[in-house]
């Protein structure tokens, strides 16, 4: 079983309550007594697993921070507020902490957002460092998954890829205009927050990879993504349908995908424009199950791995 399956299996039974929403939203509602919506998200970055050994720990912090604000974006929100745990192997030094708290520090500085507690601990793993982010919504709550209607138009912002071909350069040992991208990810603008909170039938952010984070929207609205591969903003040109298809399921881009609906489509887009928001339609939503990529008008067979799983 991958991670969604135990998720489904063990987590979901023992976390009932509405602002849970299933545990399939990336983010949870906070209970609030003022009238307004608060949601919270936590990610985890482990070295080895979710950034390399050898990336810079100001960057390393720095990341840490962006995704899980690009989460509290992706569902309409802007970030709050932020508890930090931070897990430091053995041998640690008060040097490296400092660094990797400057980038934490930094980001956070930069962005607005208060730290306002945490845990930090010594044990014999990897550097390991876990954050919840609270975020404030407009009145009628975070975007959900599960919302696309059949005739809605699929949107993305940013490019794809970036983070795929970053993370190939590190593991080279090489520098490249990709490298930083992959270890501080440019993440969805915090304008597209209010944009997203009015016009978007369903979102998530792209961590997983383009393709499995459709699959995931799709599933959730038990609805068909139809994806036409050259329609998206691929970071790089793809040489041929193999790297095409490498960009689309690397995943670490941290952009928004969501949908439109179509009657709607011509004021989204007129006040994205307005706005200077980069964005891409790439796909529509119809009846039916699942994620479908065409190129040229060929229907192109999904890869066996959509994406990233744990």
């Amino acid at each position: 079983m991958d991670e969604f399956d135990w998720i489904a299996r063990y987590l979901k039974p023992i976390a009932p309550s509405p602002e849970a929403m299933g545990l399939s939203n990336d983010v949870g509602k906070l209970l609030s007594h003022s009238g307004s919506v608060r949601i919270a998200t936590m990610d985890t970055l482990a070295a080895g697993t979710h950034f390399l050994k050898t990336d810079p720990l100001d960057l390393v912090g720095r990341k840490l921070v962006r995704v899980n604000v690009s989460d509290i974006i992706s569902k309409g929100g802007l970030p709050e507020q932020v508890l930090l745990s931070i897990a430091l192997p053995d041998g640690f030094s008060e040097q490296e902490f400092e660094t990797l708290c400057h980038g934490i520090g930094g980001e956070l500085q930069q962005r607005g957002i208060s730290l306002i507690g945490g845990d930090t601990i010594r044990f014999s793993g990897p550097l390991t460092l876990t954050m919840m982010m609270t975020g404030r919504c407009e009145l009628k709550g975070p975007t959900h998954r599960n919302g696309a209607k059949p005739g809605d138009v699929l949107i993305v912002t940013g490019v794809v890829g970036a983070g795929y071909l970053g993370l190939q350069v590190a593991r080279t040992g090489n520098t490249g205009v990709y490298l930083d991208h992959y270890r501080c990810p440019e993440i969805t603008e915090e304008q597209w927050a209010g944009v997203i909170s009015d016009f978007a039938t369903s979102s998530l952010d792209i961590s997983d990879g383009l393709l499995a984070d459709a699959s995931h929207l799709a599933d959730a609205s038990r609805l068909a993504f139809s994806i036409d591969l050259d329609q998206v903003p691929w970071a790089a040109e793809p040489s041929d349908l193999e790297e095409m298809l490498a960009l689309a399921t690397g995943g670490d881009d941290y952009q928004a995908l969501f949908t439109v609906s179509a009657d709607r489509f011509e004021k989204f887009e007129t006040l994205a424009s307005e706005r200077g928001l980069f964005f891409q339609q790439v796909g529509s939503v119809s009846e039916g199950s699942g994620v479908k990529i065409h190129r040229s008008g060929v229907a192109i067979p999904l890869p066996s791995v959509k994406g990233y799983t744990h």
